[in-house]
């Protein structure tokens, strides 16, 4: 499972024409305007992993001592 969830987040949306949403936006401009647009990068990546990770129940992120992003996976 943890092949399938990094390869969702390694994918940009719009690179597979028939899953237009699969992936993430371009994370150099989520970056650029951190920490300001944590929350939407934590939607993002809650909703994205959620709607193509059945095994996923539930997603909860949290920080780390670099303010550095950790997502924490419910399985079924």
């Amino acid at each position: 499972m943890q092949d399938d969830i990094q390869r969702i987040l390694n994918s940009r949306r719009n690179g597979l024409a028939h899953l237009p949403d699969y992936g993430l936006d371009d994370l150099s401009e989520i970056y650029r305007h951190l920490p300001s647009c944590a929350h939407q990068l934590q939607r993002v990546i809650e909703t994205t992993v959620l709607k193509y990770e059945p095994r996923v129940r539930a997603v909860r992120m949290g920080q780390t001592r670099l303010n550095m992003l950790r997502p924490d996976l419910d399985r079924t």
